[in-house]
């Protein structure tokens, strides 16, 4: 896929770039923007979106005469957006109307919405969204659709929540029953991953957007923090984010902290106080401005300003886990509808519990309001009107009282923070577990990490008991938790607040035995082979993914012994197995990731065995792609300066004399002598042994003589230079030594 610059002038590309790939005559015709959570999709697609409607505004006029009924159809959404944004067309462009594509941006929070208020059936969702969301215009922006001249640029298919896989099926179709019609639309990384594993989107190009990188950072952070502030930023920002780099590298989450920072002198620890300390702040500057006239209007009195502060956090991580478990979607509203009903009745029920714990505690505290409100009074606080917290909520239709978070993150982290306050791991299930989203799910997957960080280590070890003991076979369950131990459990001790690093290794012991075990029930080595060579591609990919996540050392040994003989004679006991299944064990087995260097040359020879005559054309075709991606996996220019050439002539010799082929042979073949090669044997002095082999100076010599020339050596790094002036001196330097060092 290609890469989205974040925020970059200078980026890999940019967004007329985006908006290049899918114009008309282009091949590619539909493209999704893919990155983690908060790194930017949101405003990249907008500025796409923004982008194709400058393009728009540039279209030219034609004769009544030559007028064609898209011309037509073309100018009038022309007038019509223009009307809408108070601006009139140039008459003067070169561009040609045939070319004119409207962008429709829609979000997919609010399809889901729409879907839920039509009640079920089928119908076009681009039809369904232009209807709901600008009815003076339907008629035009239909035709516009019907005519190939309409752009959907549909941003967060990951928000879409339950109706996710009918949106993504229905982008899909759009561009089948639209032949000439391109499609943009957003998604988090995981989410457009698992989509493809399941044969969703594979129509749609991926372009991924990139971290925010150094220049990028000292930008914001100029534009955002004052001059004399900047060296205590950096300082503070380089302790925060040396074990959480993606702080620095989303410019969502960098803007938070020059925030924080402008605003209370000092940075959070991690994410999850990142968080909490930005909600609380909106929450101090939005009650700081309330006036004596504003809370009157709002039924309230003045001495409440205090109290009701106090509860907004409460509330507000109420409503987003509300959000989250029940209605799960972005979008809410307070209307009359059986939806809202249910939305609204689980909010107050909540709500009433919370409360009840809170004035039990209040109880005899001077330092906690002890005053409960209904949810109405909440909501008239709260709910953007008059005055609104804009960088938490947003209302999407004053008129109708919709509403949302105003990022996704935030939702995620309050709703993970209301799951922090359950006591019972069977709580966290019960809330986050149900027929239409399982707990596993990518809807699910960032309020578990949040919440995860934010549980004690007797909660955290009892949840992963839970979720291991509720596994059904599947091993979905075994890898969340594997995940989740990962990301927050295994991390270093301080993480949690065990008195003893001695029992808390034990735990961890006994976590990593139960999950290994749990695996081998579910995964039987002679299973797990079959699997990998299944006719089905998806199945292999989900198998080999599972798999290298657990990387049970036990189970990885028999398996790759299994490839091997599956390979070798297709036999499995008394089963037999196909050509096809025999080449797909070859694929497989060379994407295994192994850590042990027995394993390692175990697969080597069993691959390299099947390149010979002795196989048929399809085993040999297979065998010589798996060799070369598990000699590149390990030789490759990832590896390089990581293993000696005595390491690099050792294995290549065991595996080519079991296969009985010809070192050179192999390794020309699979392109492993190439110019970093070289390099990086120069760099660890091991080119004077390298030229005493005779096929491997011939490739170096080879490869370095058809690669660019040699800079002059006022331009090499100071380490090449050394390495050069002590191979040059040493005496049994020769001709082919100081050619390779010349190159």
């Amino acid at each position: 896929g290609a890469m989205l610059g974040a925020g970059r002038a200078s980026s890999d590309l940019s967004d007329l770039s985006v908006l290049k790939m899918v114009s008309r005559g282009s091949e590619t015709r539909a493209v999704c923007i893919t990155g983690p959570p908060a790194s930017g999709k949101t405003i990249s697609m907008l500025r796409i979106a923004t982008e194709a409607a400058l393009a728009a505004l540039l279209t030219s006029d034609v004769s009544d005469a030559d007028e064609s009924s898209a011309a037509r159809a073309a100018r009038a959404a022309s007038l019509a957006i223009h009307s809408m944004l108070m601006v009139l067309p140039n008459a003067d462009s070169p561009h040609s109307v045939d070319n004119l594509r409207i962008p429709l941006f829609l979000r997919a929070s609010e399809l889901s919405r729409y879907i839920d208020d039509m009640g079920g059936g089928d119908v076009d969702l681009v039809e369904l969204f232009v209807k709901k969301k600008w009815p003076d215009y339907a008629e035009v922006l239909l035709k516009l659709y019907d005519l190939g001249h309409l752009l959907p640029i549909v941003d967060g298919l990951d928000e879409g929540a339950v109706h996710r896989k009918r949106i993504e099926d229905f982008v899909s179709e759009a561009l089948e029953r639209h032949p000439g019609m391109s499609l943009i639309v957003s998604t988090r990384e995981k989410h457009f991953n698992e989509s493809r594993r399941s044969q969703r989107l594979e129509a749609f190009k991926p372009a991924q957007v990139q971290p925010l990188d150094e220049q990028g950072q000292d930008d914001l952070i100029s534009y955002r923090v004052k001059e004399e502030q900047r060296g205590e930023f950096k300082v503070q920002l380089a302790v925060v984010t040396a074990g959480a780099p993606e702080l620095k590298e989303s410019p969502f989450l960098l803007t938070l902290l020059t925030n924080l920072f402008n605003q209370e002198g000092s940075l959070p620890r991690d994410r999850t106080e990142l968080y909490e300390r930005q909600v609380r702040s909106a929450l101090k500057l939005f009650f700081s401005s309330r006036e004596a006239a504003t809370v009157a209007k709002l039924g309230l009195n003045y001495e409440d300003l205090a109290a009701v502060q106090d509860r907004s956090f409460e509330f507000l991580r109420t409503l987003a886990f509300v959000c989250h478990s029940v209605t799960k979607a972005r979008e809410f509203d307070f209307n009359s509808t059986d939806a809202s009903k249910k939305f609204q009745g689980a909010l107050a029920d909540r709500w009433g519990e919370v409360q009840t714990e809170f004035l039990e505690h209040s109880r005899g505290s001077e330092e906690v309001t002890g005053k409960a409100f209904e949810t109405s009074e909440m909501e008239k606080w709260l709910m953007p009107q008059e005055g609104s917290c804009v960088s938490i909520l947003v209302c999407t239709s004053e008129h109708e009282r919709k509403y949302r978070f105003g990022h996704l993150t935030v939702q995620e982290y309050l709703a993970a923070s209301f799951v922090a306050r359950f006591k019972d791991p069977a709580d966290i299930w019960a809330a986050l577990h149900d027929k239409r989203q399982a707990i596993s799910g990518q809807w699910n997957r960032e309020v578990l990490l949040f919440s995860v960080g934010m549980m004690d280590e007797d909660m955290f070890f009892g949840f992963a008991a839970l979720l291991l003991g509720k596994e059904d076979g599947s091993g979905v369950l075994c890898a969340l938790v594997k995940e989740l131990a990962q990301r927050w459990g295994l991390l270093p001790f301080t993480r949690f607040n065990s008195s003893s690093s001695a029992f808390r290794t034990h735990r961890i012991w006994n976590l990593s035995n139960l999950l290994e075990s749990k695996f081998q029930e579910i995964r039987t080595p002679e299973a797990v082979a079959l699997g990998l060579c299944h006719p089905s591609r998806e199945l292999r990919r989900m198998v080999l993914s599972e798999l290298n996540l657990f990387r049970a050392s036990s189970v990885m040994e028999q398996v790759v012994g299994e490839l091997a003989r599956i390979s070798q004679d297709g036999k499995r006991g008394a089963s037999g197995v196909g050509e096809f299944q025999r080449c797909a064990a070859l694929l497989s087995l060379a994407q295994l990731e192994l850590d042990d260097e027995s394993l390692e040359v175990a697969r080597l020879s069993g691959i390299i065995r099947m390149v010979g005559p002795s196989s048929g054309k399809q085993l040999r075709s297979a065998a010589s792609a798996a060799l070369g991606t598990s000699l590149l996996r390990k030789f490759g220019p990832e590896q390089h300066g990581k293993f000696s050439l005595e390491q690099f002539q050792a294995t290549l010799f065991t595996i080519c004399q079991k296969g009985g082929l010809p070192e050179k042979e192999v390794a020309a073949s699979v392109g492993l002598v190439t110019p970093g090669f070289v390099v990086a044997v120069f760099l660890r002095n091991d080119l004077l042994a390298l030229a005493k082999v005779q096929w491997l100076a011939d490739l170096a010599l080879q490869t370095c003589r058809t690669s660019p020339g040699a800079e002059d050596s006022t331009g090499k790094p100071l380490n090449i230079k050394v390495v050069e002036r002590v191979t040059l001196r040493e005496p049994s330097c020769g001709e082919i030594e100081r050619e390779l060092t010349a190159h």
